[in-house]
């Protein structure tokens, strides 16, 4: 061998290498490549379609060899013959999405002392005509799902030949879910790691919400090869425009330099040069068939610009934009970028479409310093925006390092993205230095709702460990952020969510922090159970009263009512002659039931607020219970005129009839037609005493007032006494020394005397929260 590397170095003599000699086994037979006979290159391709294909068999032997494939037609091969065999393939539906199918020659050959298995492959095309996708509407969570988080369900893991990083999420038009990430070969040029490796982005696609995915495709594939030849697509990040259907992929394109190994923009006559070899462009793959076929372009100049000699490297930042779906700007497509600036540091910037997708343009880099303590610059990283409830954007960017490290920058946006203001550290947020998303739960709420205030976001919050991710709600557009659940023991890595059509929330992970992608499901009330942005009615009290006694007014009140909606109250099962104020949900009116027995009435109120633009309706229910104590007596048609009556006066305690150390004080009421009684002690009505609605018990000591007034078509006859009172011993005046304790059995009410034809009907109990208690009617 030569002492150095050349062919003009000296040769330096080697020892002489000895063993014992290695026998050389032949091989027992070959295969050709397959050749394809029937079906290749059609327009479109159906599961069950059958490609033809042939390979030979060759015998390599000195022996007669036995062989066993598909559509070979003898079972044995003489010494150094051939055999040509025939097979069929079907396609599947696995095949169609994919693309692509995988024709396979296996075959087993032997000689009676080896036995060998030959495999030979070859891909073919699957092309399918895939529905095209159509304007639909963006999924809102849905409020009234369980609360459920599904295990963690890992959808791919890296094998011996390539690592799995950097999730992104969507739904398409048909319902799908769609999840993409890096593809990253080991034998690349940085051996499975970030750009400039030879990644490729692939996806699988879910049919059942989430439940079981499919095969892996390619949006946008790699191709490992030296200096000059290499390219690589890495970090995708999904936007969807819901007014056309078609879902937009952008990803990082590579040459020779990405990030680590310092990247550069070469402007020729004030445009990027997208194929000079250091480039770091912007790339955006797009289909109109919901994720099935894709086609790319580089959007780097358009992005750029002249502005681009400021730079070193840009990046559009992985996991999800967003559509704006209300005014500023509605329907603009939005995709958050980073951008390493010569001078140092990281700048957010937003690259933007208003004509869906055709045409894309960037708005300005976020402040290097504006809001920023003296001496200090923002450090912006992978940044993410969410529309908020007054048409503005949110931002919220890692921090990888300088000042804010270990919290979210967070700045707003009043122009759609154009500029970005109030630039701040968020306390509220602590944060693993990690790409974390945020997203509006109800996208297409009015502006202005309670509902179109909840924003979601997922992250870590453990300093340099990615780990125990969790999933915060704010419901006042991200001032604050009171609810926070953990979602994942252990290894997180990156998040990103989407809101599913179920109305659950699907997200992505790494829960190896690197290396796997997870799945796990959740819903909003998975956060809280009580969510404190949707209506709610409060209880209602049971109301016990008395059939032909006005009632006073029951007040329904709620939580979580939205001031920018317009309320409808109902009321079902009601007692006859009462009603609900459709505006205010005050129930009131007198009950006309006509009932012989106590009589219970199941209510149920409901309050309905007015659309807000999620098309999930907003509405409450609570029942409750109206007792309605019978009128003996039906009460007879009305007479003409009016009736002048003289009321009875009430009963009290007498000699023949005491209060004793075990008989309370008590008032018994003397029922007179057309007269309403009112019973009260210390300003507050008196319950009747249960089986007797004419007896009324009171505390020792204490005063009873009982009151008279004329019920329509009735007046009270002039100079009739209207209001009596007596008042009660108390025990010491009674000699009492022990508390009294009521008798099992009340004292027999004394009989009335007036009109034989005059019957009490009814008594209102006097109720607990806030009803007016109405007296005994006598018609």
């Amino acid at each position: 061998m030569r002492k150095s590397t050349g062919h003009d170095s000296p040769v330096e003599k080697t020892g002489e290498a000895v063993g014992n000699p290695v026998p050389v086994t032949t091989k027992l037979a070959k295969l050709s490549p397959i050749t394809v006979t029937s079906e290749e290159g059609k327009a479109s391709y159906s599961a069950g379609d059958q490609f033809g294909y042939d390979y030979t068999v060759t015998s390599l032997s000195k022996d007669k060899i036995s062989v066993e494939g598909e559509g070979c037609p003898a079972k044995e091969l003489d010494p150094e013959w051939s055999m040509k065999c025939s097979a069929k393939y079907a396609v599947t539906e696995e095949d169609l999405e994919r693309g692509e199918a995988e024709l396979t020659a296996k075959v087993k050959v032997s000689d009676g002392k080896r036995n060998v298995t030959l495999t030979e492959t070859k891909s073919v095309k699957t092309s399918r005509v895939w529905p095209q996708a159509k304007a639909f509407k963006t999924p809102n969570a849905d409020p009234n799902l369980a609360a459920h988080l599904t295990p963690m369900q890992v959808i791919e893991n890296n094998t011996s030949k390539y690592n799995i990083r950097i999730p992104a999420i969507a739904v398409a038009s048909n319902g799908d879910i769609l999840a993409s990430y890096d593809l990253r070969p080991l034998d690349g040029a940085w051996k499975g790691g970030d750009s400039p490796n030879e990644n490729s982005i692939v996806q699988r696609r879910s049919k059942d919400g989430g439940k079981t995915w499919g095969p892996m495709t390619y949006i946008a594939k790699g191709k490992v090869a030296g200096d000059g030849e290499r390219f690589g697509w890495s970090d995708p990040s999904y936007v969807v425009d819901h007014t056309t259907g078609e879902i937009f992929n952008f990803h990082v394109g590579s040459l020779d330099a990405g990030l680590p190994n310092n990247p550069s923009y070469h402007l020729v006559n004030g445009k990027v040069d997208e194929t000079y070899r250091r480039t770091m462009n912007f790339a955006v793959s797009s289909s109109k068939d919901n994720g099935y076929t894709w086609s790319s372009r580089l959007i780097t100049n358009d992005v750029l610009g002249e502005r681009a000699k400021d730079v070193t490297g840009c990046f559009a930042t992985s996991g999800a934009g967003i559509q704006k779906m209300h005014e500023p700007f509605k329907g603009r497509l939005l995709q958050q970028a980073a951008c390493k600036f010569k001078t140092g540091g990281f700048r957010a910037i937003t690259i933007f479409s208003d004509d869906h997708g055709k045409t894309w343009q960037s708005g300005q880099f976020a402040s290097a310093n504006a809001g920023a303590p003296a001496g200090q610059r923002w450090n912006f990283d992978e940044n993410k925006i969410a529309e908020l409830s007054d048409g503005r954007l949110i931002l919220n960017s890692r921090v990888s390092e300088g000042y804010g490290v270990y919290k979210r920058i967070v700045a707003t946006s009043s122009d759609g993205g154009v500029n970005w203001t109030d630039i701040h550290i968020d306390n509220n947020l602590p944060d693993s230095r990690n790409n974390a998303q945020i997203i509006r739960a109800f996208p297409s709420a009015n502006n202005g709702t309670l509902r179109a205030k909840v924003l979601l976001f997922s992250n870590t919050e453990k300093p340099n460990n990615r780990v125990d991710g969790k999933v915060k709600m704010s419901y006042d557009d991200g001032k604050s952020w009171p609810i926070a659940k953990q979602i994942r023991n252990g290894g997180t890595g990156y998040t990103t969510m989407a809101v599913q059509p179920d109305g659950s929330i699907g997200l992505l992970m790494e829960p190896d922090t690197w290396n796997k992608v997870g799945y796990v499901n959740f819903t909003l009330k998975t956060l809280a159970e009580n969510l404190p942005f949707e209506v709610a009615l409060e209880k209602i009290s049971d109301v016990k009263t008395t059939d032909g006694t006005p009632i006073a007014p029951i007040k329904v009140t709620s939580t979580g009512n939205d001031p920018a909606l317009a309320d409808t109250y109902s009321a079902e099962g009601l007692p006859a002659g009462l009603k609900i104020n459709a505006e205010t949900g005050q129930i009131e009116g007198t009950p006309a039931v006509g009932n012989t027995d106590v009589k219970n009435f199941d209510v149920k109120v409901t309050l309905t607020e007015a659309e807000d633009g999620t098309g999930i309706p907003r509405t409450s229910s609570q029942t409750f219970k109206v007792t309605l104590a019978p009128n003996p007596t039906p009460a007879p048609a009305p007479e003409p005129g009016v009736v002048s009556v003289v009321p009875n006066a009430p009963v009290f305690p007498d000699a023949s009839d005491p209060v004793t150390c075990t008989v309370k004080p008590f008032v018994t009421l003397q029922p007179t037609k057309g007269v309403s009684y009112s019973v009260t002690v210390d300003g507050k009505e008196l319950d009747w005493v249960e089986g007797n609605p004419s007896r009324f018990e009171y505390d020792y000591g204490k005063t009873v007032v009982v009151k008279a007034k004329a019920v329509e078509g009735f007046v009270l006859a002039k100079g009739a006494k209207t209001q009596w009172s007596w008042t009660a011993p108390t025990l010491d005046e009674l000699g009492c020394t022990t508390t009294p304790k009521p008798e099992p059995k009340p004292t027999p009410d004394p009989k009335p005397t007036p009109d034989p034809k005059s019957t009490i009907i009814a008594q209102a109990k006097a109720p607990k929260y806030n009803l007016v208690h109405t007296g005994a009617t006598v018609v």
